[in-house]
């Protein structure tokens, strides 16, 4: 973080500057004596006090005092050209001095006020250029007041570019009015905060998923806004969806193998009723692939990096197509007695893919 103090001036610099700086008064009221030196002797010099204690330090401030105690007493107080002075001089100048020193009490604790102040801006600029959620700042009238740096890092525009958009100019059409009426219903509520999901459009063209959080701080003293934080969800959405498709994934592949363990299930007990075993031992070997493809799936679907991803491994390698389809047709057949299942094709060629899914 840069410093926050002005370019350091080395001391006994400050020193000679306090020394000047009353000299330049005295020389001014000495110059307008009768004016500003002989019934005021002590303006110019206060405002000697104040740029000192403000600029120079504590120190030259009150070096600056003396020195210009001894101004007003030898130049501007009877008898002049003398350090002599009455009682009610001498009142006088301890007023002066007492005023002059709050004067520097004062100066001092603005510049501490002021340097803290700075440090916490700084502070806080540096935690906003560094956060992943851009914030923005709107004041009553729907005019952005502030909008912080890290803005950029989720829609693209910088602090200064965005605030020059029109507002609205980033939402999605086919949002726009949603957004805006919710926002609206939320100026009405003070202190309410709301969340929104919606659409931008990122400095490079692409429609980005962005997450707002909107507090209405309009009625709070000292800020009078609204306040919103939001940041770019974009994956989230998309990993959101792969795992909506995976759930639509799974439940057809294990919906395909239970029907037809449940069709050579019923087609076994029926024989089992009959007394008749003929291809009951056909039937339950097939029931056992089934249950091997079952939790190979199974298997595959609990996989934790597979969800992630949204997608389901596939095991590629070649196999006879048409095997296949008379396996799938045969196993549909066993479901019913009412219906013949016909197969009418040429025969096909040897492909690649997953011969399970």
């Amino acid at each position: 973080m840069r410093k926050l103090s002005t370019p350091e001036i080395p001391v006994y610099m400050r020193y000679v500057l306090s020394f000047g700086l009353v000299s330049i008064a005295t020389i001014i009221k000495l110059y307008h004596f009768n004016m500003i030196g002989l019934s005021t002797p002590f303006l110019l010099y206060f405002g000697t006090v104040i740029v000192c204690s403000r600029w120079l330090g504590k120190g030259p401030a009150y070096f600056g005092i003396s020195i210009s105690l001894l101004a007003i007493i030898y130049f501007f107080m009877a008898p002049y050209g003398a350090l002599a002075i009455n009682h009610n001089q001498s009142i006088q100048l301890l007023l002066y001095t007492v005023e002059a020193w709050l004067l520097i009490g004062l100066s001092n604790a603005l510049n501490e006020s002021t340097k803290k102040n700075l440090t916490q801006m700084k502070l806080f600029e540096a935690i906003m250029a560094k956060s992943t959620d851009g914030i923005v700042v709107v004041d009553k009238d729907g005019k952005r007041t502030y909008c912080s740096p890290s803005v950029e890092n989720v829609i693209g525009y910088s602090a200064e570019e965005y605030l020059k958009l029109p507002a609205w100019k980033l939402g999605h059409p086919d949002e726009l009015e949603r957004i805006k009426e919710q926002y609206k219903n939320l100026t009405e509520s003070s202190g309410e905060c709301m969340v929104l999901l919606h659409r931008m459009r990122h400095k490079n063209g692409k429609w980005i998923w962005v997450e707002s959080r909107v507090t209405n701080s309009l009625d709070e003293s000292g800020v009078a806004s609204m306040i919103a934080n939001f940041n770019n969800v974009t994956k989230r959405i998309e990993t959101e969806q792969h795992l909506k498709d995976f759930i639509g994934i799974v439940s057809h592949e294990l919906k395909s193998p239970l029907t037809s363990m449940k069709a050579y299930g019923q087609i076994t007990l029926k024989k089992i009723d009959l007394k008749d075993d003929s291809g009951a031992s056909t039937f339950a070997l097939r029931m056992s692939h089934l249950t091997d493809r079952m939790l190979k799936l199974i298997n595959d679907m609990l996989d934790v990096a597979t969800i992630n991803a949204g997608q389901l491994k596939l095991d590629i390698q070649k196999f006879d197509l048409n095997a296949l389809v008379h396996e799938v047709v045969d196993s549909l057949q066993q479901t019913t007695d009412r219906h013949q299942l016909i197969i009418n094709f040429s025969e096909l060629q040897e492909i690649s893919g997953d011969k399970e899914k």
